[in-house]
């Protein structure tokens, strides 16, 4: 997910509810990453993964229809060029491996943080403080006899 968005404004444009007006040719930055973490529009768990949220009737019960408070690819004719490839991307990937493999954390949920860079992703310090991406065993769900378990970078070990 990218942290944020900038655009240009083509007209003198006044912010709905403050009364802030922005001249014509002032960039504007949406700051996506805030705005999918805000209160006002996701509630006090705004940072709990919680995908019922997106459900019409949750959206009603919130009073944000229409707001657009959701928007990882950016909006309009300029969103992200690739939305469409890394939606689709994600679901063939999705649908090929959970059938047949299980993932598991390879390391303390706790030590999990996001890394900021150009998108953000979650990911772990090693013990020189360098991200090292999220270690995750991989097991295959065919039958348990000769079961070998692949641990990051390839390594693996018998079940």
């Amino acid at each position: 997910m990218a942290l944020g968005s900038a655009r240009h404004t083509d007209e003198v444009c006044v912010l709905p509810g403050s009364g802030l007006a922005f001249e014509r040719g002032t960039e504007v930055l949406m700051p996506i990453y805030l705005i999918h973490r805000s209160e006002e529009y996701w509630g006090a768990d705004a940072d709990r993964f919680e995908p019922d949220r997106f459900s019409v009737e949750a959206i009603r019960e919130r009073g944000t229809l229409g707001a657009m408070p959701f928007f990882p690819f950016s909006l309009g004719p300029r969103n992200c060029i690739g939305q469409f490839f890394a939606t689709f991307t994600a679901l063939v990937v999705t649908a090929v491996l959970v059938p047949r493999y299980d993932f598991e954390l390879a390391c303390d949920r706790r030590e999990v943080a996001e890394l900021h860079s150009f998108t953000m992703r979650p990911s772990v310090r090693d013990t020189d403080g360098r991200w090292v991406g999220l270690p995750m065993r991989v097991s295959s769900r065919r039958a348990a006899v000769g079961r070998r378990r692949f641990i990051a970078r390839g390594s693996t070990e018998n079940i």
